[in-house]
């Protein structure tokens, strides 16, 4: 599953704040297990910020089968929706978008959940 937009750097909690107001992103999940996505204003839940990972995930459990002690489970808030995803890892990419070609998203700083 691969997510991308734009952050509103306000609410960035972390780090220094980034030189543009809505820097590009791309989430690339691997492993994925399990997948939804909500409509914002239908979603029930609370999160801390825009990117979670939810702890002791009651989905998991419920999902049984295939799942590993691998698998985490991520939710993802964007301004019109929730996504929520059951996966084994996930590489968080800010893209520099100071090039003007088209479709060339060149990685300004990237995190992997699987560092060595």
């Amino acid at each position: 599953v691969l997510l991308h937009g734009g952050l509103n750097a306000e609410l960035c909690s972390a780090g220094e704040r980034a030189s543009v107001e809505f820097p590009r992103y791309r989430i690339d999940f691997s492993g994925v297990l399990a997948f939804q996505i909500i409509e914002l204003d239908s979603w029930d839940g609370e999160s801390e910020s825009s990117f979670d990972e939810i702890l002791e995930s009651e989905w998991i459990r419920d999902l049984g089968g295939k799942v590993t002690s691998e698998h985490r489970h991520f939710l993802v808030q964007t301004y019109d929706d929730v996504i929520e995803v059951v996966c084994e890892a996930f590489e968080f990419t800010l893209i520099d978008t100071s090039t003007e070609q088209v479709g060339a998203d060149q990685p300004t700083a990237a995190m992997d959940s699987k560092s060595d």
